[in-house]
């Protein structure tokens, strides 16, 4: 697991975990031995995860024109590990659709069908879209197609957590 997903406290294949510091709860000894959740052992100390290097980062979207009909793979590098949380698309990029956003192999999009590039504007009301960790090297995929008249050009970023 690297220290990212450590920081996170989530496990990315379950659902519920995503909220930072919002770890799994486990069948503990403080549970099996009849004490409340919470309750410490007389004299132990409290143990305190490692959120002190989880900073918001922002991570860009290169500019690149794409073509009437076509459909764009636009991989946006990493330089530490990230874990998207909020996609956020160009003004001009929103007419497109996005086929997906893939970190490595993993999609986000569990449909054949794209979404409303609208839904990744700044002022998109819940669009967080917590995603899987990209290490350095993998990065980000953001799948585009253009189904308009015209060559557009794509551009935005992915806001979210990494380790620094």
């Amino acid at each position: 697991m690297s220290q990212l997903d450590q920081l996170l406290a989530g496990d990315e294949d379950e659902v519920g975990y995503n909220e930072i510091g919002a770890g799994r709860a486990r069948g503990g000894g403080a549970a099996r031995a009849g004490r409340p959740q919470g309750a410490r052992a007389p004299g132990s100390t409290p143990r305190s995860g490692p959120t002190a290097n989880l900073r918001k980062v922002f991570v860009g979207v290169p500019v690149q024109d794409v073509g009437i009909g076509a459909t764009a793979d636009i991989t946006c590098p990493v330089l530490e590990p990230f874990r998207l949380d909020q996609p956020i698309l160009a003004t001009a990029a929103q007419v497109m659709g996005v086929g997906n956003i893939r970190t490595g192999t993993k999609p986000l999009n569990v449909s054949p069908n794209p979404m409303c590039g609208n839904a990744f504007s700044e002022q998109s009301v819940g669009s967080v879209l917590s995603g899987y960790t990209a290490q350095p090297g993998t990065g980000i995929t953001l799948t585009l197609v253009n189904n308009t008249a015209a060559i557009v050009k794509s551009g935005g970023g992915f806001f979210g957590w990494a380790a620094l």
